[in-house]
């Protein structure tokens, strides 16, 4: 029997680490998954991406769907939405406007349409280079539209439950990435600014993954001191501040995430001997760093 009633984990580069490419969810990470909810435990997935993708990860699991998509503006229980949030009339566009010339490419997600970015405003390396990282993804691809009429069309219905600002990889994109996150926090105070690997991300204001977590869990009457939440990137580190004991950084995290969980673990299976600690000590789980 689990003890834990509930694990919130990040998708990419956590439940969906490491990458396969003929499998939504590698083998040993679905098992202990089904697993868990199979002995009555919650699974519930938090992540910056959309809701047609999370439905796709819900049904590989044999499960229904529980997720935090968009970095929380979406919630969804039992394949039911729960909590739906927009970005104000008119602050897409205010932004997208604002950070044009500074990023390689900035992406939309609306609740029409799961992504769409404008490839005119992008140079035709970039649109090759997006086109080409969709392709290698398989089966953990999202679909998109890069067509400047529906991206048009999707920032006039004024829907959009996210904004995904895609700056670079590089040791000098990421200085660059905190400084836009910086400006625009200080020019757009009525939005959620974070930062996700190379991209800003910008949500309605309180959508972001700890508050939508807060939400799910009194919604549910699950409490705090059940829940395992573990993730990769900086747009976790805000679950692990909000439950600083049971919070599990990916080892292949960048240092500055890693320092702000209490835990360290290589693969997402890691977690059924955090779980189910009675049974015998798995030989390859990496000693926990605790804080």
């Amino acid at each position: 029997m689990a003890l834990t009633k509930l694990i919130a984990t990040d998708l990419d580069g956590t439940l969906l680490y490491p990458w396969h490419p003929f499998s939504v969810v590698g083998h040993k990470n679905a098992k202990f998954a089904r697993r868990f909810v199979a002995d009555g435990g919650h699974l519930c997935l938090v992540t910056s991406r959309g809701l047609e993708f999370s439905h796709k990860v819900a049904r590989f699991l044999h499960e229904p769907l529980n997720a935090i998509c968009y970095s929380g503006a979406l919630i969804y229980r039992d394949g039911q939405p729960i909590y739906e949030a927009f970005l104000a009339p008119g602050i897409a566009r205010a932004i997208l406007d604002d950070v044009r010339g500074k990023c390689h490419v900035a992406i939309l997600y609306s609740k029409d349409r799961n992504m769409v970015y404008n490839r005119k405003h992008a140079n035709p390396w970039t649109n090759f280079c997006y086109h080409g990282y969709s392709f290698f993804l398989g089966p953990q691809r999202e679909h998109y539209s890069s067509s400047p009429k529906i991206y048009e069309e999707e920032l006039a219905k004024d829907r959009i439950y996210k904004l995904m600002i895609i700056v670079g990889f590089s040791k000098k994109k990421r200085q660059k990435i905190q400084n836009l996150v910086a400006s625009l926090r200080e020019k757009y105070p009525e939005v959620e600014i974070g930062w996700n690997g190379p991209a800003v991300e910008v949500a309605p204001k309180g959508a972001q993954k700890a508050a939508a977590l807060s939400f799910y869990l009194d919604y549910t009457k699950i409490g705090r001191d059940n829940v395992l939440v573990v993730g990769d990137d900086g747009n976790d580190v805000p679950l692990f501040a909000a439950y600083p004991e049971n919070s599990y950084c990916m080892a292949h995290s960048t240092e500055e995430v890693r320092n702000h969980a209490a835990h360290i673990i290589r693969r997402f299976f890691d977690l059924e001997h955090v779980v189910y600690p009675l049974e015998e000590k798995h030989p390859k789980e990496r000693k926990k760093v605790t804080k």
